[in-house]
């Protein structure tokens, strides 16, 4: 018990000695740093207050954390936009930009020709700040999940007690909603009507809600897997994968999204019977 008490406080150090080191280079770009104090350092504080004070599951905790530092991030933004005459946006075209100028020029060293990509470089800027609200909620998302899981480990490795964080439902029996593919129907919707601030809406909506039947469908591989007793270096090897071949990865996407109506995991009446507990 001792030596999981050191180890929690030497990863709780590590942490700290990393978070600091960031934060006092974000404080040279003082947009990034408050960025960098309501993504990293709020979001932790939310979710310790939702999964341990309020006793949410992960996914509702993350959920709350995420809304509130996506507000407040949206306002300190607009607050130093309008104390310092910065234009936020033009900013970020600037920066989109230059980083497509970078991935152009590796591309025209890694394939040996001059010829532009598949989407001019002007395109891509527009896209990505059309897309751009998207990024962020899932940045802040996947944040929260990385979170939630080293601190599951590391507490549970430190011992039990009242602040132990708990992932449950336990991921690999993690369901969503069935009411969320209602969303997206409504941002394909969106997308059809042509209208461009519509068209924004409806694109993101439907790039939030492909993120989440992805993470439903990795729960599903992570549930078979589990039940295989499938190895660590598989399991390892199959996540990694997913992640590289864009295949797979809408495989996944897809195989979530159709547990809606098929159940792979059989799991409805248990997610009944657990919400009613709740």
């Amino acid at each position: 018990m001792e030596m999981d008490n050191k180890r929690f406080l030497l990863h709780l150090l590590l942490g700290t000695a990393a978070a600091l080191l960031i934060f006092l280079t974000s404080l040279q770009l003082p947009l990034l740093g408050v960025i960098f104090f309501t993504e990293f350092g709020l979001l932790g504080i939310l979710l310790y207050h939702y999964l341990v004070r309020r006793g949410l599951s992960w996914d509702h905790g993350i959920l709350s954390a995420s809304l509130i530092v996506l507000g407040i991030m949206t306002l300190l933004v607009i607050l130093y936009g309008m104390a310092t005459s910065f234009d936020v946006v033009d900013w970020m075209r600037g920066e989109i930009r230059e980083t497509g100028r970078a991935l152009l020029q590796l591309y025209s060293v890694e394939s040996g020709t001059d010829q532009p990509p598949w989407i001019p470089s002007e395109k891509f800027t527009e896209l990505v700040l059309r897309i751009f609200p998207a990024l962020v909620i899932l940045t802040i998302w996947l944040e929260g999940i990385i979170n939630v899981s080293l601190f599951t480990r590391i507490t549970g490795r430190a011992g039990s007690g009242n602040r132990r964080i708990i992932m449950r439902p336990a991921f690999s029996t993690w369901v969503c909603p069935d009411r969320f593919i209602w969303g997206g129907i409504l941002g394909g919707f969106l997308i059809m009507t042509k209208i461009p601030l519509c068209v924004t809406i409806g694109i993101n909506t439907v790039i939030l809600l492909v993120a989440i039947y992805f993470l439903q469908g990795i729960a599903i591989v992570s549930f078979f897997f589990k039940k295989k007793k499938v190895p660590l270096g598989f399991r390892v090897m199959g996540y990694t994968l997913i992640g590289i071949i864009q295949f797979l990865a809408f495989l996944v996407a897809g195989l979530g999204l159709f547990d809606i109506w098929i159940d792979f995991r059989k799991l409805r009446p248990r997610v009944r019977a657990y919400k009613k507990n709740l």
